[in-house]
């Protein structure tokens, strides 16, 4: 019909009882077009069924698997005193109040993604229970807005000062350098020299968690936030509840991954990329808001 779809979207055309469904997937930069055809209404019905059941089934296990983060006051960005690696992007340190929030233990997974959007877009795809990769901010976004059809909660992004807050442990501000230790080697998959990843992504909940119960808040993969990226956004020092500047051209990224240096590992590192690129370094967790 002359008309345009981008990657992920979904065509459906009705003929004489019976539905035709074209998807255009992006997997491993090669474009896929994936045909389906359901002989009748019925197959078409039990099809969809059995997708909402798949679907409804992951938002059940990542609402299990939500931590509660009690609200309150932290600093946040990086002090020289206790880290000598404080980049420019990463001060001053300024304090902000939280309101409390859910936070998923884990990473979201291949096996989820594949549950939830039925493709495999991960370069790793091998391992199903490895943190989904390959996975752009938008991606995630599509994501989500299937997951919340569930009705069990409304998922999102965290808020770059709700994952910096959940890093650190919560309220305690414990002042490790990584999520819940001084020794990336005990909570994070790392890579460069001294790395312990084997230069690849590697299951969840494998390290030891922080002081909230969290897993891979340090490496394995760099996790999208909602927010826009703003090299100078700390000079603002916005102390209430701050969800990154109005606009930009970048989203947030934390947390480092497999394979880079543990210096972008730490609980205060931050960096920021086009909210449309897929990288095997890029993932996410979710978070949920608390039910008024």
């Amino acid at each position: 019909e002359g008309k345009k779809y981008t990657a992920g979207q979904e065509v459906r055309a009705d003929s004489s009882g019976s539905v035709l469904t074209l998807r255009l997937d992006a997997q491993k930069e090669k474009q896929i077009l994936a045909f389906q055809h359901f002989p009748t209404v019925k197959a078409r019905h039990s099809y969809d069924a059995n997708r909402a059941a798949l679907r409804d089934s992951v938002a059940q296990r990542i609402v299990a698997n939500m931590v509660f983060v009690a609200g309150s006051t932290f600093s946040m960005g990086c002090m020289e005193s206790t880290d000598p690696l404080c980049a420019s992007w990463e001060k001053p340190a300024h304090p902000v109040t939280l309101r409390s929030f859910y936070l998923n233990k884990f990473e979201v997974t291949q096996a989820e993604w594949e549950a939830v959007m039925h493709d495999r877009p991960a370069y790793w795809s091998d391992c199903p229970q490895c943190p989904v990769e390959q996975v752009s901010w938008e991606d995630a976004q599509g994501f989500i807005r299937e997951l919340n059809r569930a009705g069990k909660g409304h998922f999102r992004l965290p808020t770059e000062a709700e994952w910096e807050f959940a890093a650190r442990g919560g309220a305690a501000d414990e002042k490790w350098i990584y999520a819940g230790s001084n020794d990336i080697s005990s909570v994070g998959w790392f890579g460069g020299r001294a790395g312990n990843s084997g230069n690849r992504t590697q299951p969840v909940g494998q390290k030891q968690p922080n002081r909230l119960g969290l897993y891979d808040m340090s490496g394995n993969v760099q996790e999208w936030c909602s927010d826009w990226w703003l090299h100078s956004y700390y000079n603002q020092r916005v102390s209430n509840n701050p969800v990154g500047p109005a606009e930009g051209v970048n989203r947030v990224l934390r947390g480092g991954d497999f394979s880079y240096y543990a210096v972008i590992c730490r609980v205060t590192s931050r960096y920021g990329d086009d909210p449309n690129r897929r990288f095997r370094r890029y993932g996410f967790r979710l978070a949920m808001d608390i039910a008024h």
